[in-house]
């Protein structure tokens, strides 16, 4: 497993540029929940597959707290090159900290 290889799959997955709101005034968890609806549709298409499952997890959480610190600075769109592959590795190291995935987590090398 190359965890560089895995990232850029992810990331390919999600659209360029996100639009979190038209409103300038709307509420943060409001906003927050475009990128949530956007990484459930992802969810469905890669449940098949392990790693792009929990890829696709860890991208998501760190997705929202790029967005969450971009919404605090009144953007109103989040870029999905915003997430940086230690965001994304640092999530897919607590993930695959559960015992669950102790196989998995040999062969990411966490």
């Amino acid at each position: 497993m190359n965890p560089h290889d895995l990232f850029q799959n992810v990331r390919s997955l999600w659209p360029d540029v996100i639009l979190m709101t038209n409103d300038a005034h709307q509420k943060e968890d409001s906003a927050i929940w475009r990128v949530v609806d956007l990484y459930e549709a992802i969810e469905r298409n890669v449940e098949h597959d392990p790693w792009l499952a929990l890829g696709a997890w860890s991208f998501h959480q760190a997705l929202t707290d790029v967005a969450r610190t971009r919404i605090n600075y009144g953007a109103t769109t989040v870029h999905t090159s915003d997430v940086s592959f230690e965001a994304f590795d640092t999530n897919m190291r607590l993930n695959l900290a559960d015992e669950s995935w102790a196989e998995e987590r040999k062969l990411y090398g966490a």
